[in-house]
């Protein structure tokens, strides 16, 4: 699809928009099955705006045709009604939804019907213009002089999408109006007029489906300008109705969907006096959201007496630039764990020792366990895998000091530990005494 059939037009483009004269507002050009009586074109301008001296031109571009004036619909004596409207209709059929009581509601047969071709629409006042006058006489796509006496106040055309090789003209252009250009896969039906308030801003359109005498809907899949406003489901053609118009919060026509909103809260951000802040000053206080130092307390003072963005409003240690609340220790002093324990240093007896709390028996970083559960931690137990021991003694640990026959020699040291008077064997052995009487 052409980028430009999308773009916004400049709302000065023409004299007659310029002056609040008038534009095309909505044409049905190719309805449903057969035209059938239904072909319509809408034109808006100021309340009962008489179009004495104006014209209704369609302008031939398919082929060797080029240039040639298949419709020119004296204007003179037509009137738009109360509402800015004018609609004028092939026939009496009355398509659905109705057009406004408002609507000067006119008849023109339309013979033969508005081709469904390439064609450029022209709306405009002064000169004369009959069926058939050929303005393109080389055929060249370009008309072959300025209209005579003719001011153009509005122009729309676009280019048939029939597969064949690109021999079609769009006069639009010529006219200072919009040349639409060719579809990738289809040729609109209809043409849509989209405004911003009272003026004529971009032009939409596609295919319609539907059956006479209507509603007929915008089939979403071969649809054009609706999209950059962000329609995606646009209502149904509205002959004899106010078209739709844009959401423009800040009156500069530039629709709200395409202006952005970046904290997506439904406010375009040139209206949105929090652009970035989605509950828009929760609080009342006048500093949005996103720069309240309170966002859910209203203090307009925003007074921060520590500096450390948190206001004094809501800041639960106010005179202290690294904590907002008391936590475990108190304001002035800090919610640390040097040793990562759980237990915060100001509570922390060994603040550098993540396995103790408390010095105990060991001391900082030397854990008190017990090893042999003899009460003794091992810090202090010589045998701290002995549990009848905390020092070697004469034997060592793991080895008793006992002395059963009382003797001072413990019974690891003594040949003869049940012998009170022996700590060897001897010549007789434990238990008899080496003694000899005679000498």
């Amino acid at each position: 699809m052409r980028k430009h059939a999308w773009v916004a037009l400049a709302l000065c483009a023409l004299a007659g928009q310029a002056s609040g004269q008038g534009f095309l507002s909505e044409l049905l050009l190719d309805p449903p099955s057969t035209d059938n009586g239904q072909e319509f074109v809408e034109i808006q301008a100021a309340p009962n705006f008489s179009f004495s001296g104006w014209w209704f031109l369609v302008i031939e571009g398919d082929g060797t045709g080029g240039g040639v004036i298949d419709v020119a619909l004296n204007l003179s004596s037509y009137s738009t009604g109360a509402n800015g409207l004018l609609l004028i209709r092939d026939s009496g059929t009355v398509l659905q939804p109705p057009p406004d009581g408002n609507t000067n509601v006119v008849i023109f047969d339309f013979n033969p019907d508005i081709e469904n071709g390439t064609n450029t629409y022209v709306l405009g006042f002064g000169g004369t213009f009959t069926v058939g006058q050929d303005l393109d006489a080389g055929n060249d796509g370009t008309l072959d002089a300025p209209l005579p006496g003719f001011t153009t106040v509005d122009a729309v055309s676009y280019k048939e999408f029939d597969g064949t090789p690109d021999d079609e003209h769009e006069y639009a252009d010529d006219l200072g109006g919009t040349a639409l250009g060719r579809f990738e896969s289809y040729t609109p039906d209809a043409l849509h007029r989209i405004r911003c308030g009272s003026n004529a801003l971009l032009w939409a359109g596609g295919v319609v489906t539907g059956t006479s005498p209507g509603p007929y809907n915008w089939d979403t899949l071969q649809m054009f300008g609706w999209q950059t406003i962000g329609v995606t489901s646009p209502p149904t053609l509205n002959p004899g109705n106010l078209n739709y118009s844009i959401v423009d919060c800040d009156g500069d026509c530039v629709s709200d969907f395409v202006e952005g909103d970046r904290d997506d809260d439904g406010i375009i951000d040139d209206c949105d006096a929090c652009p970035d802040d989605p509950d828009n000053d929760a609080d009342g206080d006048g500093a949005c959201g996103n720069v309240d130092n309170c966002p859910d307390v209203s203090n307009k003072d925003q007074s921060d007496r520590d500096g450390d963005g948190a206001g004094d409003a809501c800041d639960g240690c106010p005179d202290d630039p690294n904590k907002t609340e008391e936590g475990a220790c108190g304001c002035g002093v800090s919610d640390d764990d040097a040793d990562g324990d759980g237990t915060p240093d100001c509570h922390d007896g060994c603040p550098d020792d993540p396995n103790k709390t408390e010095e105990g028996a060991c001391g900082c970083g030397v854990s008190d366990d017990d090893a042999d559960g003899d009460g003794t931690p091992d810090c202090h137990d010589g045998c701290p895998d002995d549990p009848n021991k905390t020092e070697e003694g004469a034997c060592g640990c793991g080895v008793s000091d006992d002395d059963a026959d009382g003797d001072g020699t413990p019974d690891c040291h003594d040949g003869c530990p049940d012998d009170p008077n022996k700590t060897e064997e001897g010549a007789c052995g434990c238990g008899v005494s080496d003694d000899d009487a005679d000498g």
